[in-house]
């Protein structure tokens, strides 16, 4: 009997130790399924930088694009590097940029994409980077009115598109303008082919339009409300996260009157008015900044020559690029591109950056690794 409880001792010994450990591991195992489902929240997002202690974003890239989209750009990225990149957002995805990178990073590569706009990278299950936007309660009252005919302007502006939604396609089709297919600009739709009610809409917001320029002390231009016969009219869209901007243009042989207004998701910002603050230009006060604590870059005394002839600013910094080397990221425009024609012999590049600026209404500047960024100017903006 001894020799029984002997052999079975060490049987007992295994059972009691799994009984034991058992509570742990099944502790541990629910914390594990716990954290796998727990979000990202954005204050844990907002304390670390998910570029940061990534091997993967070592790798060296070399890629130029003249003109893409975000979308495309991070999926090509994710083609090349195997980093499963996404932009995320009806204001990410669509939006478009410039970029010519040489022999660089990756990371640095992903900081100034997100630089172009201040989006911000979130790291998700599985090692997903996601570009998307980020929280800005003062970029989204820079989209509601700041005055009651803006606000009229926005009212009258939903129901222009709402009247418009309820037309035959071909009638919606004649009236979208499509920036990324070029120009000339389009011809438009008659104003005679609109039905009554959406004529009527249309006089009231030029009206509206004609009274907000007033107030800023700004002539109202030759078109009138009650004489828009023999004019015409074409429309774009960009849509973003909870708001589609819109420009309209009414034209005739004389000239054109632009109308822009916001269509939000809740009906009620439209009828928000706001009080009109200073512009954050994330864009121009990053660059000035930048420029600040980098004057001592020995690439701003590098004498280059620049001849452009007929040139947008993007055809210029591709020729600009080879000879610095220029690795950059630029923002870009959604209205018409300006063309310019100059000659810069053997000056310095920042003399031709300042001038390239100057010519193409843009503000230059760096990151920290070093890669240029360009972005519209404040005054460019403000016009279109």
């Amino acid at each position: 009997m001894r020799q029984f409880h002997r052999r079975l001792a060490p049987f007992v010994w295994i059972v009691v130790t799994v009984l034991f450990l058992l509570p742990l591991s099944v502790v541990k195992g629910q914390q594990n399924q716990a954290s796998e489902k727990e979000p990202i929240t954005n204050t844990t997002a907002s304390k670390l930088n998910p570029l940061d202690n990534d091997p993967r974003l070592r790798i060296k890239v070399t890629l130029k694009r003249r003109l893409t989209r975000v979308a495309e750009a991070l999926r090509e990225l994710s083609i090349r590097t195997k980093v499963k990149l996404e932009a995320e957002g009806n204001e990410v995805r669509p939006a478009r940029l410039s970029f010519s990178y040489k022999d660089i990073s990756l990371k640095d590569i992903l900081d100034s994409i997100a630089a172009v706009h201040n989006w911000e990278w979130e790291r998700r299950k599985g090692g997903i980077l996601i570009l998307r936007e980020r929280d800005n309660t003062a970029l989204q009252n820079a989209l509601r009115p700041h005055s009651q005919a803006q606000a009229e302007i926005y009212r009258k502006g939903r129901e222009f598109v709402n009247l418009l939604s309820k037309q035959s396609q071909e009638l919606q089709n004649s009236l979208w303008a499509h920036p990324m297919r070029g120009f000339p600009l389009p011809n438009g739709i008659g104003f005679g082919e609109l039905p009554t009610p959406m004529q009527q809409v249309l006089r009231d917001m030029l009206a509206a339009r004609r009274e907000e320029l007033a107030e800023q002390g700004l002539d109202g231009g030759h078109l009138s409300p009650e004489a828009l016969d023999g004019t015409r009219l074409w429309m774009e869209t960009y849509p973003g996260e909870g708001v589609t901007s819109y420009h309209l243009m009414v034209f005739d042989e004389r000239g054109g009157c632009g109308i822009n207004f916001n269509v939000f998701s809740d009906p009620n910002e439209s009828s928000q008015v706001v009080p009109e603050s200073s512009p954050i230009w994330y864009g121009a006060s990053e660059d000035t900044t930048s420029q600040e604590q980098a004057s001592n870059d020995p690439r701003l005394n590098q004498r280059v020559t620049l001849d452009v002839r007929s040139e947008t600013i993007l055809d210029a910094l591709r020729e600009l690029a080879p000879q610095v080397p220029l690795n950059f990221a630029a923002e870009v425009s959604v209205y018409d591109p300006i063309k310019r024609s100059f000659v810069c012999k053997e000056k310095p590049l920042k003399a031709v950056l300042d001038k390239l600026a100057m010519l193409y209404h843009y503000t230059w500047g760096y990151r920290k690794s070093g890669i240029f960024m360009f972005h519209l100017a404040p005054d460019k903006s403000a016009s279109q």
